[in-house]
């Protein structure tokens, strides 16, 4: 806190400073109020029926995402300000300040006067960051939701460069959704790589990596990024490709939001939208020790699966985990690009576990879920993340490459068991030849290594954390 200037301190700019900086980006400045505000008698912006209002929507990513300073797990505001009457109400787990951009010229301003005078300088899109990177108390936040656009491109010449890219790609504004992006590239039948929340931004989702059901085939977003628009911490606005700015290319795709500038636009490459096949099953168990039986048998095939283009999910709950209610529950989604799902099935039935599979399945009269999709964005608009927010959530990750999972059995099932906890976990099968074998422009880029080293499953654990 001593290295920035703070609300309060002696070198806080006075509000004529502040003046000039939202003249300087057209009014767009915003000193903003905690959403749930409303909710607590004592602020001005109390008001009944928008609490009702904030509370029934608190749970959704869309309202975090929308909210000029709202991001979706509350640990990142430090509980601060939570829409209930009953709890305390304070805007100090929020920024002081928000520029809501609508240009590049915008972000600049905003970055300059973070520099200038020495107050700490944060990057909301969405709200969505695991790691609250898109919140900090008494920051000035550059808020990107709105820079948003599309143009599509048949083929793509990177500026300064002197050859064409025989790829078609959509470059599109820093602060689009997913969602958006997916169903505008659906209407020309096109799809991209894209995760399954609708409310991930671009600008996070390519820094972060980006892991997705089409990886397996098609690389992770990050792979597919052919030129970025971006704003650098000296304010200048640069474009960054493989011919010009080549190392802040290579540094921005994988290598963390918010770390070397804020992303304006970027143009990714797209491609047909594919047919997906689709395996849903959902296996009950009566003990959690067969649960980790089966649990780590399915994990053991899944290098065969990543190794044939199947991605999708592994959830694994025990018994009173705090995440799913009727545990211990085994839940499968698997997906094939390309593929019909009876392939999908067949694909896990000749593996080394299929015999045992079945018996599983007869036991807990479990039956898969079919389903075949004649486009990515179908699957996608079925199978959206709904998962609720607006909660204390922080989690761990693990990559889990061929050599992790080919450990001996009871070493890997402990393994998984220690990772799950009383909570559970997330496998992501969210790599396979696409990833290991990718070719990102310019040679590489930011990209954990291990993604390459045959990783086979993101495994994401569950934590919950209570009040501050």
């Amino acid at each position: 806190m001593d290295c920035k200037n703070w609300p309060g301190s002696p070198f806080w700019p006075s509000m004529a400073v502040w003046d000039s900086l939202n003249a300087s980006v057209s009014g767009r400045l915003i000193q903003p109020v905690p959403p749930g505000s409303v909710c607590h008698p004592s602020w001005s912006s109390y008001n009944e029926q928008a609490c009702t209002s904030v509370q029934e929507s608190w749970s959704r990513s869309e309202f975090h995402a929308n909210d000029p300073i709202s991001v979706d797990f509350n640990n990142w505001t430090n509980d601060t300000c939570l829409p209930s009457p009953l709890l305390s109400c304070s805007g100090a787990g929020y920024p002081a300040y928000v520029v809501n951009t609508t240009s590049p010229l915008h972000v600049k301003a905003a970055v300059d006067f973070a520099r200038e005078h020495e107050i700490r300088l944060i990057v909301k899109a969405s709200g969505h960051d695991y790691l609250g990177r898109s919140s900090a108390p008494g920051a000035l936040s550059i808020w990107v939701r709105h820079l948003i656009g599309l143009e599509f491109h048949e083929d793509f010449q990177p500026m300064e460069c002197d050859f064409d890219l025989d790829t078609s790609a959509v470059t599109v504004g820093g602060g689009m959704l997913m969602k958006d992006i997916l169903g505008a590239l659906h209407d020309r039948n096109l799809t991209a790589v894209s995760g399954a929340s609708p409310d991930v931004a671009i600008g996070g989702y390519l820094t972060g990596g980006g892991h997705s059901v089409l990886s397996a085939t098609q690389g992770l977003a990050a792979d597919n990024v052919i030129q970025l628009e971006i704003v650098t911490p000296q304010g200048d606005i640069v474009t960054a490709n493989e011919c010009q700015n080549s190392d802040l290319f290579w540094a921005v795709r994988g290598g963390g939001g918010g770390t070397f500038g804020v992303i304006t636009k970027a143009t990714i490459r797209t491609f047909a939208s594919p047919r997906i096949g689709s395996m849903a099953l959902a296996i009950p168990l009566p003990i959690n020790d067969l649960l980790w039986e089966a649990t780590t048998k399915l994990f053991q095939v899944t290098p065969a699966l990543a190794s044939a283009g199947i991605s999708g999910y592994i959830y694994a709950f025990p018994e009173d985990s705090p995440f799913f209610q009727g545990g211990p529950v085994l839940l499968l989604s698997l997906v094939g690009v390309d593929q019909s799902a009876s392939q999908v099935l067949d694909m896990l039935r000749k593996t080394d576990v299929g015999t045992e599979f079945e018996e599983l399945l007869n036991y807990t009269n479990a039956y898969p879920v079919l389903k075949d999709y004649d486009s990515h964005f179908a699957w996608w608009l079925d199978n959206v993340d709904k998962t609720p927010v607006g909660t204390n959530f922080m989690g761990a990750s693990r990559l889990l490459n061929m050599e992790a999972i080919g450990q001996p059995f009871e070493k890997l099932k402990q393994a998984l068991k220690t990772a799950a906890g009383s909570s559970g976990f997330n496998g992501i099968l969210g790599a396979g030849p696409g990833v290991w074998d990718a070719s990102p422009r310019g040679g590489g880029n930011a990209v954990h290594p291990a993604w390459r080293n045959h990783t086979v499953v993101h495994l994401e654990n569950y934590g919950g954390l209570t009040c501050l």
